[in-house]
């Protein structure tokens, strides 16, 4: 997500990653859990998964699913949650990345890519950078392109890591405002995809205050969501929406349209494709000639309020943008990572754990500190049985030693043990 400062007070906490050193991690996590972050806008992410989770065969299904797992975060480890992963782990600043100075900020330019616009010859602006989301989105898709990444911040970009990125970033390209820069007299140098261009958002979310954010938000069809749920409880009313949302908008309908899904997803060139797609969608219609920057909202002056029908037109086609991110983000997986490229491990018997290395180890772990415990147990249980038969007047004789005096002064035996120096002496 496209967002250059804070523009509401969600609260968050970040999750453990297992590459780094656990202790300063939590030191950092510890600091950071009260700090604001702008990745206000779950819902529209959940929606693109639950529509790909839809499409997607059960095979691949299964197999990405444990890709994901295998590569634990606390909340973002299932397909749905997974895609706001790369928004959350962007936003922890140094030393998150440990002994790497950009923090996570590092993939902050993966989220967007800037094509400059502007409606008048009078103002240009060089605003696309090298690093985006169309050149992250063609790295990811090998092994090579994910080393590439790797070194270019603090977490290793492993299968599971990837996904989750995968499936932020094509939601991200799918939303018109993330693939733009207009450049006007308001912003000579580029209005960063609307960050700048400032709006009154009448009765709907106060924390919407430019047009990027209106268009993240989902022009606040999703508020009565996003506003009164947390995130675990967002995620469960997601799978409804989505049906609506893709009986609204059947694949069918794409492919008659001669909108392309999945035909070219094998073609490296297809991600700006997307990008150039939402680019020409954002110049037409996200900003619209109708939208006068005449009015005042707080301290922003040359701001613009929206009108009904452009609230109504901007709902429906960030509708139809979900519906059809989640059908390439369903390609991009089965093209990408098949099962087969992931290595999945699936029969008739339903072996689970066949690529469950962190629960195979967890479970050695906890076999191994059971047996620890129980060697521990028998020691310190035949110590204190020593002690008390010392305590109860067998100073001079341990119960564990080779001599030992049998009879206890209240009963007459005529056995007794002499000390086991040697053999046993037989006329005992």
């Amino acid at each position: 997500m496209k967002i250059y400062n804070n523009h509401n007070n969600k609260i968050t906490t970040f999750p453990h990653h297992h590459h780094r050193n656990a202790v300063t991690l939590s030191l950092v996590i510890f600091s950071l859990i009260l700090q604001p972050i702008t990745c206000w806008w779950g819902v529209s992410h959940m929606l693109t998964a639950e529509v790909a989770k839809k499409t997607l065969s059960p095979t691949t299904l299964k197999c990405v699913t444990k890709a994901i797992q295998n590569d634990y975060y606390p909340d973002y480890s299932d397909f749905i949650t997974a895609s706001l992963w790369s928004d959350h782990i962007k936003a922890s600043p140094p030393p998150f990345g440990l002994d790497y100075t950009g923090g996570t900020r590092a993939y902050n330019e993966w989220h967007f890519i800037d094509f400059p616009y502007s409606s008048s010859s009078s103002y240009t602006c060089d605003t696309k950078k090298e690093e985006n989301v169309v050149w992250a989105l063609e790295r990811l898709t090998t092994e090579n392109g994910r080393h590439e990444l790797t070194s270019r911040g603090p977490v290793i970009i492993s299968p599971g890591v990837a996904l989750r990125m995968a499936m932020h970033f094509i939601g991200d390209i799918h939303q018109p405002l993330h693939c733009i820069s207009h450049c006007d007299s308001y912003s000579p140098n580029g209005d960063r995809g609307g960050n700048s261009f400032y709006i009154d958002n009448g009765n709907y979310s106060v924390n919407v205050n430019n047009l990027h954010a209106f268009w993240d938000s989902g022009g606040g069809q999703f508020d009565y969501v996003e506003d009164h749920f947390s995130e675990k409880e967002q995620a469960l009313k997601v799978p409804n929406i989505a049906k609506n949302i893709l009986n609204e908008f059947p694949k069918s309908d794409f492919d008659s349209d001669g909108i392309k899904i999945d035909s070219d997803i094998d073609n490296i060139n297809v991600f700006l494709t997307w990008g150039e797609e939402s680019f020409n969608l954002a110049k037409t219609i996200a900003y619209d000639p109708k939208l006068k920057r005449i009015e005042t909202c707080g301290k922003h002056s040359n701001c613009a309020k929206i009108p009904n029908t452009y609230r109504e037109m901007a709902q429906t086609l960030i509708r139809k943008r979900i519906a059809l991110g989640g059908y390439r983000l369903a390609a991009y997986i089965e093209q990408y990572f098949s099962p087969t490229i992931l290595n999945c491990k699936d029969n008739n018997n339903s072996n689970e754990n066949t690529n469950d290395k962190h629960g195979g180890i967890t479970v050695g772990i906890f076999i191994f500190m059971l047996f620890i415990m129980f060697i521990l147990g028998i020691g310190f249980g035949m110590f204190i049985l020593n002690k008390l038969y010392q305590r109860n007047g067998n100073n001079n004789n341990n119960m564990f030693s080779y001599q030992a005096q049998v009879d206890d002064n209240n009963r007459n035996h005529d056995i007794e043990f002499t000390e086991m120096v040697g053999n046993v002496d037989s006329n005992v």
